[in-house]
């Protein structure tokens, strides 16, 4: 990541974060000014994926989110999750150092 935003093209490139807390959601939009992806591809589980060292985080967060949604050119996403919910992703998740990084809210 620090080598990528060292190159010359991308050093005064920046990313757009904006949070919307209502008591049932919250929502958080994320937009960098990247060429984006072909972010359709992720949204499906493709077999030939599966063993894959990467590619798998996007079909995983649709799992515990509300909602995702990728903007053309794939360089913004939306998610929106239930804070109340939290607890059951806490415990649904194997891994514990992503317990240790679930907000408290």
């Amino acid at each position: 990541m620090s080598r990528l935003q060292a190159l010359p093209e991308n050093r005064h490139k920046s990313v757009k974060v904006c949070f919307h807390k209502e008591p049932d959601s919250i929502t958080v939009a994320i937009e960098d000014q990247g060429k984006g992806f072909n972010f359709d591809k992720y949204l499906r589980l493709d077999e030939k994926r599966v063993f894959d060292t990467h590619g798998r985080g996007i079909i995983t967060a649709v799992h515990y989110l509300t909602g995702l949604t990728y903007t053309p050119p794939g360089n913004k996403i939306t998610i929106e999750f239930n804070p109340n919910n939290m607890y059951s992703l806490k415990q649904e998740n194997p891994h514990p150092d992503f317990v240790d990084q679930v907000p408290s809210l």
